[in-house]
């Protein structure tokens, strides 16, 4: 486990929160590809990727990038979200049926919060990506 910056501890929305990591995306790309397997037990997948850069959305935060990596519905490649500490990155994994509604996020106006974070109660990593509030 990758060693994150400790959570505040003051606020009822921090409760059971171990440690996170968020940043504010401000360039990003979407890539998509077919891949087919060698191996006939393998059939072809596709998948996507957002990938994004930024800057820590707060003071402690250290992360300066996201992928969030899509996989067709069941794949066991969609697993619990990850914070690379040397990347800076947070790594999310999501069905590829969430593709359009990440996409309508990540391209809307304003700008987009991707976030990582712990907590002692289940599940135990948790990632989010959302669009602020512009005024």
């Amino acid at each position: 486990m990758a060693k994150l910056k400790k959570a505040p501890t003051e606020g009822p929305e921090t409760a059971g929160v171990l440690a996170y990591e968020e940043m504010v995306a401000k360039t990003y790309f979407i890539r998509q590809e077919v891949k087919a397997y060698a191996n006939a037990g393998n059939h072809p997948g596709f998948s996507a990727l957002i990938h994004m850069r930024g800057k820590p959305s707060r003071t402690g935060a250290s992360a300066t990038s996201a992928e969030i990596h899509f996989y067709p519905d069941g794949d066991n490649r969609i697993v619990a979200p990850s914070y690379d500490e040397h990347l800076k990155r947070i790594n999310l994994y999501v069905p590829l049926s969430l593709l359009r509604e990440y996409m309508a996020t990540v391209s809307g106006k304003g700008d987009v919060m991707c976030g990582y974070f712990e907590t002692n109660v289940g599940p135990w990593h948790n990632g989010y990506l959302q669009r602020l509030e512009t005024r």
